[in-house]
């Protein structure tokens, strides 16, 4: 069976909180060797155990477009990215900096392709 060696940046920012609070030693912070009445090492295990579904979202840019695609013929490549079968999470929009629409690679991130400048028409 093969091994997925892989290690996404989630499970890497989850493995560094863990061995952070287990490093020895730390003057003054909980450590592996080290407790307080009211705080243990388990409370920080715990929290970076708990604290991996924020991490997956943040990986994934948290639902946000993390990506700019400009063009110079907005009209041209949407209609490109559509015969192609990308997916549009919206309507193309008119805004103040130019002309925009949401789509999905295959992977789940978001990107905005855009064209700054006047704004053409949506028709």
């Amino acid at each position: 069976m093969k091994q997925n060696l892989v290690m996404g940046r989630a499970e890497r920012a989850q493995r560094a909180m863990m061995l952070e609070v287990c490093a020895y030693p730390k003057p003054g912070n909980v450590d592996r060797c080290h407790d307080y009445p009211d705080t243990r090492l388990e409370h920080f295990l715990a929290s970076a155990i708990m604290v991996r579904p924020v991490f997956d979202e943040a990986e994934k840019t948290g639902g946000r477009v993390g990506f700019f695609l400009q063009t110079d013929d907005f009209w041209r490549d949407y209609a490109s990215l559509r015969a192609q079968g990308v997916h549009f999470a919206e309507e193309p929009r008119r805004e103040a900096y130019g002309t925009v629409v949401v789509f999905e690679d295959l992977y789940g991130n978001r990107w905005d392709l855009l064209q700054q400048g006047p704004v053409p028409d949506l028709d």
